[in-house]
């Protein structure tokens, strides 16, 4: 019996020692710091180099290359990988993860991915962070329900805003803007002041791609002054002007 409880704990003693004699070094081909747009594939080449003495024995446990988002953003999750070595590899010598591909998230910011190598459970490496950052490329487009009105009146006008872009808009409080550019000759300074004003109204939106909803500007009313007024309307968000494209537009209203 003694003899049974020595032979395990030296398979246990030898074990363990294998465990914690396993090193690597991982390189990547993107470095530690990668710009990329919202949606985009991008592929990327992992190598891993066996440091160790012994070989990393396919079959024995699983050797698994683990690419980790780390940050508190769940659309991150799209930089989680395990991928797991498919042969054994010898001490000394290397093999490349190629063609590594991943789908980047619509919403800016900074995406730290911690890459490592492990042995089961166990690191075995751990490759540093590469940080993906996503930069802000917003564009919207606004169209008016209605550019031919009586004079002064009271109207509803319905402008349509959408996200044209590939990027989710943050969310925010938006609202708009009325600067008018051009007015009739005749037109009193009473007639101008009614193009030129912000909404009381603001409205929370986190636009996805494609997305978009109507701003309902409710008791409009119009100049008195019959003709042509050409307007830029501008897409506010917290009160300043979207730095996106497709942010303003200039309408023409005729009042009749």
């Amino acid at each position: 019996m003694k003899n049974v409880i020595l032979s395990l704990l030296f398979v246990t003693i030898i074990n363990t020692i294998s465990a914690q004699s396993y090193t690597a070094k991982i390189s990547n081909s993107l470095g530690s710091s990668e710009t990329i747009t919202p949606g985009e594939i991008k592929t990327m080449k992992v190598t891993i180099t066996n440091t160790s003495s012994s070989g990393f024995v396919y079959g024995k446990s699983d050797f698994n290359l683990v690419l980790e988002y780390t940050g508190n953003q769940s659309v991150g999750r799209a930089f989680n990988q395990t991928i797991k070595l498919p042969k054994t590899l010898p001490a000394g010598e290397s093999y490349t993860f190629n063609g590594i591909s991943f789908k980047a998230p619509i919403l800016p910011g900074e995406y730290p991915v911690n890459v490592s190598f492990y042995w089961g459970n166990r690191r075995v490496a751990n490759g540093g962070t590469i940080t993906f950052t996503i930069e802000e490329k917003y564009e919207a487009s606004l169209s008016v329900s209605k550019l031919v009105v009586e004079d002064n009146r009271s109207n509803n006008i319905s402008v349509r805003v959408t996200n044209t872009g590939g990027t989710a808009w943050p969310e925010s409080n938006f609202s708009l803007k009325f600067e008018l550019r051009k007015a009739p000759s005749a037109a009193t300074s009473a007639d101008r002041a009614r193009f030129n004003m912000k909404s009381g109204i603001a409205m929370k939106w986190d636009f996805e791609p494609g997305e978009s909803d109507d701003f309902e500007w409710r008791g409009f009313l119009t100049p008195q002054t019959v003709g042509k007024y050409v307007v830029k309307i501008i897409l506010l968000r917290s009160g300043q002007p979207f730095d996106a494209e497709g942010a303003e537009k200039e309408v023409t209203f005729e009042v009749r």
